[in-house]
């Protein structure tokens, strides 16, 4: 790990310097609390926040954040461990606005914790990123294809009611047509037929 006393990065925090709004994450990157796995990689991140201001506008914001989470029951985190954070979440939104390889990220806490964060390579991000968004895709459509075929599939419970409907129907219309002496259906009227020609004959 390597923080910002053992390598020379005067120019980049010179820029983070003069940037609006930057004391935060230049007091932050700039402290011994802070460290990176590497020279090139400590560089590159305060390269990245001097060249991008909005990115310590997110990091503020997130810094924020963190610390209002644990206010309404009286508590707070500790500084280091919000900027922490904040910065985790500024590179994983970012990501390919910083070092292109993995790397890890660590902050002091007091009481001799310390937070240890690895930030998988920019490719891997995107792998990652595009599996989900693929994922996605194919939830919505199985989603889509699922709510068609309930669209066109029958209710179970409204094919039984109209089953029970229709027999309720046909047991009063053919009761109905017994009283009157009426046939109630064609083939009741031709299996009726031989017989009463048989009577007819024997007349």
């Amino acid at each position: 790990m390597t923080s910002i006393s053992t390598v020379n990065n005067t120019a980049a925090l010179t820029v983070l310097r003069s940037g609006q709004n930057a004391s935060s994450v230049e007091g932050f990157l700039g402290s011994s609390n802070f460290k990176a796995s590497s020279p090139a990689v400590f560089k590159g991140i305060l390269t990245a926040f001097a060249e991008n201001p909005n990115f310590v506008e997110q990091f503020n914001k997130e810094y924020k954040k963190v610390m209002e989470r644990t206010a309404p029951d009286g508590s707070r985190v500790h500084p280091n461990n919000a900027s922490h954070n904040a910065l985790v979440e500024v590179i994983m939104t970012n990501r390919d606005a910083f070092p292109p390889e993995a790397f890890t990220i660590r902050t002091d806490l007091p009481g001799g914790g310390a937070l240890i964060n690895p930030i998988p390579s920019a490719e891997d991000v995107k792998l990652a990123r595009f599996a989900e968004d693929v994922a996605a895709k194919q939830k919505a459509y199985d989603d889509a294809v699922a709510a068609k075929e309930a669209a066109e599939t029958p209710d179970p419970e409204a094919v039984k009611l109209k089953a029970m409907a229709d027999v309720v129907k046909t047991l009063v219309l053919d009761g109905a047509q017994q009283e009157t002496g009426e046939s109630t259906t064609a083939p009741q009227a031709i299996l009726a037929k031989p017989y009463l020609d048989e009577k007819k004959d024997a007349a």
